[in-house]
């Protein structure tokens, strides 16, 4: 197969392979998949200690994910435990190996799914920075990436994400 579409034909099988294979995600506001231990290790972050231990920086950030982006999560439930005192389940997944990382939705999944089901669970990435006071004289300067479904903008801390986030795969 040699003629002038062979080089073009290449770069689209080699584009088109590596998407499906997924070698590329889409970055800048696009669509990133990735299943949750990858959602987990692509978090990083630090805390320091400023102007003689009277102020506090902490900072969290994604490696890969960008305020703006989508993460499409696709994983499989592990293991569900409902908590009807704050009617909010956590929920662990079959990618993480080895520890526990439980991730709080609101409500009682057990109507919807089983353990075993492989899900999909859509959030957008945001940045957070807000100081709060830790202690009389101490403030902790707060710069973070994380996702609006899990976030209280008023109180400016996590909660657990709706249940319309998670889908059936």
């Amino acid at each position: 197969m040699n003629g002038p579409y062979t080089p073009i034909i290449l770069i689209i099988s080699l584009f088109v392979f590596n998407f499906v294979s997924g070698c590329l995600e889409e970055k800048d506001g696009e669509i990133i998949r990735m299943t949750f231990e990858e959602f987990i290790n692509d978090y990083h972050q630090d805390n320091v200690n400023t102007s003689g231990n009277t102020s506090r920086q902490f900072r969290g950030w994604y490696s890969t994910l960008n305020a703006g982006d989508t993460v499409v999560i696709e994983d499989t439930l592990q293991k569900m435990m409902y908590d009807n005192t704050y009617d909010t389940t956590h929920v662990e997944f079959s990618s993480i190996r080895g520890r526990t990382v439980q991730f709080p939705v609101e409500g009682d999944l057990w109507n919807k799914f089983q353990e075993g089901d492989n899900v999909t669970i859509t959030l957008h990435i945001i940045h957070v920075s807000f100081t709060q006071n830790i202690s009389p004289g101490e403030t902790m300067s707060i710069d973070i990436e994380t996702y609006e479904e899990g976030w209280d903008k008023v109180n400016n801390h996590e909660v657990p994400v709706p249940q319309q986030c998670i889908q059936p795969a």
